[in-house]
């Protein structure tokens, strides 16, 4: 889902800016992670923590990639790869120490400890600094041919071009292609125990 609804975190980026989706998002994921460690049944749990944890997560992950192009110009490609590394490092330290949490405290009070942390972020993401933005939208507005800049929530002008149309496909395949072997993986019990 923190792909899926990944149009939707842009829109509401445009709408409303970083800090408050942001906000938006860590709430959601500290909602959907409690209300998840108190469910009994699986069908309840695929709403709270796939559908609304999806949510949350999906706004926090595009204002993370997001600002950061926001507030740096000059180094931006390094940037954002830094931040794309931290998802990765992140990733692989995350797993670890979930399988810790739940085999020390149980399943339910690992998603609780995990809502707390996301509380913490939401800390964090409060300093997210929206002047930043505002002026490098200035800076584009002055470049604009129309001189106008106007903030929309769904802007599909984009789907005109043909480059952004094989730049979608071709991320789409990719990422396709990326998460399709570890479903099989798992399906078919290859992992080393």
């Amino acid at each position: 889902m923190a792909t899926v609804l990944g149009p939707l975190g842009g829109a509401l980026i445009n709408r409303f800016g970083y800090r408050k989706v942001a906000i938006l998002g860590a709430i959601l994921c500290t909602v959907s992670l409690t209300t998840s460690s108190l469910v009994e049944q699986m069908e309840v749990m695929y709403f709270t923590y796939g559908f609304l944890y999806g949510c949350g997560a999906c706004c926090n992950v595009l204002v993370g990639f997001l600002v950061v192009t926001e507030y740096f110009i000059k180094w931006r490609a390094l940037a954002v790869g830094m931040v794309t590394g931290g998802m990765g490092i992140g990733s692989l330290v995350y797993g670890p120490c979930l399988e810790i949490l739940v085999s020390s405290v149980g399943w339910r009070w690992t998603f609780r400890i995990v809502a707390a942390v996301c509380l913490i972020v939401m800390l964090l993401l409060c300093v997210y600094e929206e002047n930043v933005t505002e002026e490098i939208k200035w800076k584009n507005k002055s470049k604009s041919k129309a001189g106008n800049y106007e903030r929309k929530i769904f802007d599909c002008s984009v789907w005109r071009s043909p480059r952004y149309i094989v730049l979608v496909l071709g991320s789409m395949t990719a990422i396709f292609s990326k998460y399709l072997p570890m479903v099989h993986l798992v399906s078919t019990q290859l992992w080393c125990k």
